[in-house]
C-alpha cells in the first residue's frame, strides 16, 4: 500500500517517550509474546532481537525483516549512535518509510514530539529528509510540506506559519490534515508567528484566516494579539476586513467580558472601527440596491435613499452595529448584496396590502451607545425613529425572526419614540434631534456632508445653520402636515394589527 494512504488511514497513538527506553520497549515486546510462566503464546516464541543486532541489520541495510516494535526501539536508540553510523543509515530508513506508511508515521511523530524544536528524532534523520522530499511530495503533498517545515530546525514554527498563510489554513488545520497531534508546542508557536506576520503585513484577503488563528490561540495570547491588531494596523486596512472587526467586536466590544482587558486608547480605536464597518456595510447596501432596483423604483425614492446614505456618513463614528431588513422581493438577491448573514433579515410581507397604507420598504437599524436609530427608507412611511437601546429593544430588533414593517412599528410605538421626517429640509431637523441626544459628527467638522457634494454649514455648539426662506418654511409646513397624517395612519394600523 502506498505510504500516503497508509498514513491517512492510520491513527498511531504512542505513550510518552519519557521513560520508554529502547531496551524497555524490547522487553515489553518479549513479555507480550509470553503466557503464564513465561511459556510462549500459541506454542511459538517470537524472538526479539537485541539493540546491537538491530543496529547491525540497519548498518547492513537489511531492513525488510525489522518489526514495528523493533523500529520503535531503533528510532529511539539512534540518539546514542555515532554521527557516522546515524548519517550512513538515515537515508535508507527514509526510503524504507516511503514504502511503509506505518514507519513513516512513526518517524514524523518522533519529529514532532520534542519541546525544544529538535523533537526526539536524531539530527542525521532530520537532515536526510531533503533527499526524499521530492518523492514524498509525489506521494502526499500535504504531508511533505508539513514535514519540510518541521525538519527546518530551529525555524519549524516560523515555516509552519508561512505555509499556513500561503494556504490560508491555520497551523492546527495543517497538522490535522496529515493526522498529526494539533496540540504540539510547535503548532502553538506557529500560531503566534501567523499573527505576528499578519500584524506586520495585513492583507484583506486574510480576513477569515486571521480570525481562525485567533480562535485557536490561548486566551492570554489572544488578548495580546487583539490589542496589537487594534493598535498597530492602520485603520484604513482594518476597515477592509469586516469579518475580523466583527469578531473582535463580538468578543471585546462594550458589554463583553473581554472588554475590560482593553485600555482606553484601544477601546476608542475599536469604537471607531465598529462605526466605520457598520457604515461601510450600509453604504454598500445602498449602492447595490440602487444598481439593482434603480430602474424600478420611483426617482424620488432612489434620490431619498442616496441622500440618507450621504447624511449618515457624517455619523459613522457613532455607530456600533447594524441590522438590515429587506422586502421579500429582494430575497433572491441576498448574495449579491454582500452582507453578513447575521446582519440581514427578510421582512414578512404578508401585512403589505393594497387596502392599507403599508408599503414595501427597506428598514435599517443603527445602534449607537445609547440609542437605536430605525430608518424606513421608502414609501409614504419614510421616517427615522429613535428609541433607547436596551437589552429588550436590541434583542427584539436584532434577534427576532419573522418581523414585518407593522410589527416593527408597533414595537417602536410602545417605546416612546422620537419620529423624524424625510420631507423637505429634513436635514436640520434630523441633525438637531441627534445633537440633543449626544449623537454628533465624529470629526470637528464645520459642515455636514450631503449627496453630490452638497454641504450645510455646521457649528458643534449650534448644529446646522438655518438658511430657510419664508417660502421654504411654508413649503416644509405643507409637506410635513401630509407626512404626519400618513404616519398617524400607519402607526394606528400597526397598533391594531394582529400580533
Amino acid at each position: 500500500m502506498p505510504a500516503a494512504q497508509d498514513l491517512k488511514a492510520l491513527k498511531l497513538v504512542l505513550p510518552p517517550h519519557e521513560g520508554q527506553s529502547p531496551h524497555a520497549l524490547l522487553a515489553l515486546a518479549r513479555k507480550m509474546t509470553q503466557g503464564p510462566g513465561g511459556k510462549p503464546l500459541a506454542g511459538k516464541l517470537v524472538e526479539m532481537r537485541s539493540l546491537r543486532q538491530l543496529k547491525e541489520l540497519v548498518l547492513k541495510r537489511e531492513l525488510g525483516s525489522i518489526r514495528l516494535v523493533e523500529w520503535l526501539a531503533i528510532l529511539g536508540d539512534r540518539l546514542s549512535w555515532t554521527r557516522e553510523d546515524a548519517t550512513y543509515t538515515a537515508l535508507p530508513i527514509w526510503q524504507k518509510a516511503l514504502d511503509d506508511g506505518t514507519l513513516l508515521t512513526m518517524i514524523v511523530i518522533r519529529l514532532t514530539r520534542g519541546t525544544d524544536g529538535a523533537g526526539v528524532l536524531d539530527r542525521p534523520m532530520i537532515e536526510a529528509f531533503a533527499q526524499v522530499k521530492a518523492d514524498l511530495l509525489r506521494l502526499d503533498r500535504d504531508l511533505a510540506q508539513v514535514v519540510d517545515c518541521l525538519t527546518d530546525v530551529p525555524y519549524a514554527a516560523r515555516r509552519l506559519a508561512e505555509l499556513g498563510r500561503n494556504r490560508k489554513l491555520t497551523p492546527r488545520e495543517l497538522v490535522l490534515q496529515v493526522r498529526l497531534n494539533p496540540d504540539l508546542p510547535v503548532v502553538h508557536d506557529a500560531i503566534g508567528y501567523c499573527l505576528d506576520g499578519f500584524i506586520r503585513q495585513a492583507e484583506a484577503s486574510l480576513d477569515a484566516w486571521v480570525v481562525a488563528c485567533l480562535e485557536t490561540q490561548a486566551p492570554t495570547l489572544r488578548r495580546e494579539a487583539v490589542k496589537r491588531i487594534l493598535t498597530d494596523i492602520p485603520k484604513r486596512f482594518l476597515e477592509q476586513m469586516p469579518l475580523l472587526v466583527r469578531w473582535i467586536r463580538d468578543r471585546f466590544g462594550p458589554g463583553q467580558p473581554e472588554h475590560a482587558c482593553l485600555d482606553t486608547a484601544t477601546r476608542n480605536r475599536l469604537r471607531d472601527l465598529m462605526g466605520a464597518i457598520t457604515y461601510r456595510d450600509f453604504e454598500r447596501l445602498v449602492k447595490k440596491l440602487a444598481t439593482r432596483y434603480g430602474n424600478i423604483w420611483a426617482g424620488y425614492e432612489l434620490n431619498r435613499l442616496e441622500r440618507r446614505c450621504a447624511f449618515w456618513s457624517n455619523y459613522q463614528d457613532s455607530f456600533r452595529d447594524l441590522k438590515v431588513f429587506l422586502p421579500s422581493e429582494v430575497k433572491g438577491d441576498l448574495d449579491m448584496l454582500g452582507l453578513a448573514p447575521s446582519t440581514v433579515s427578510i421582512l414578512d410581507g404578508r401585512d403589505i396590502r393594497t387596502y392599507d397604507h403599508t408599503q414595501s420598504t427597506e428598514v435599517c437599524v443603527f445602534e449607537t451607545d445609547e440609542y437605536l436609530l430605525i430608518e424606513f427608507f421608502r414609501g409614504n412611511g419614510s421616517e427615522t425613529a429613535i428609541i433607547r437601546s436596551t437589552e429588550t429593544t436590541r434583542n427584539f430588533l436584532f434577534k427576532t425572526e419573522g418581523l414585518s414593517v407593522k410589527k416593527i412599528r408597533r414595537f417602536i410605538a410602545s417605546h416612546d419614540p422620537v419620529k423624524l421626517d424625510h420631507v423637505f429640509l429634513w436635514q436640520g431637523v434630523n441633525e438637531r434631534a441627534l445633537h440633543a441626544r449626544g449623537i454628533r459628527p465624529g470629526d470637528p467638522r464645520r459642515f455636514i456632508y450631503g449627496m453630490n457634494g452638497e454641504t450645510w454649514a455646521y457649528q458643534p455648539e449650534t448644529g446646522i445653520a438655518s438658511k430657510k426662506s419664508e417660502k421654504d418654511v411654508r413649503d416644509r409646513a405643507f409637506k410635513l402636515r401630509d407626512w404626519e397624517k400618513d404616519m398617524q395612519r400607519l402607526y394606528d394600523e400597526a397598533r391594531s394589527a394582529s400580533p
